[in-house]
């Protein structure tokens, strides 16, 4: 039995989706307009796309977990930036 496994061998790993659980994975479009949504932000074009660049800076070289990427953006992504305007927000909290 051969225990030397080859990592430099295996195919690369796809970053364009986003484990959820285990064996159910999500595309990074969609994983986007769920975080910006549950954090009560915009999900315009332009917040996607900076959504979006910050998740192609994730230092972690395997696969996308939920729960890593959410840790890292919640962490790094100034969510000022993405404001619902003021407006919004009262129609978004009268209506959650």
């Amino acid at each position: 039995m051969n225990d030397n496994f080859d990592f430099d061998a295996q195919p690369p790993i796809s970053r364009d989706q986003v484990y959820i659980s285990w064996s159910e994975t999500v595309p990074i479009s969609r994983y986007i307009e769920e975080w910006l949504k549950a954090r009560r932000l915009r999900t315009d074009d332009a917040a996607r796309a900076h959504v979006h660049h910050a998740i192609s800076r994730y230092p972690w070289t395997g696969p996308l977990r939920k729960a890593d990427v959410d840790f890292y953006l919640d962490s790094s992504v100034n969510k000022s930036e993405l404001e619902l305007p003021q407006s919004m927000q009262q129609v978004r909290k009268a209506g959650a």
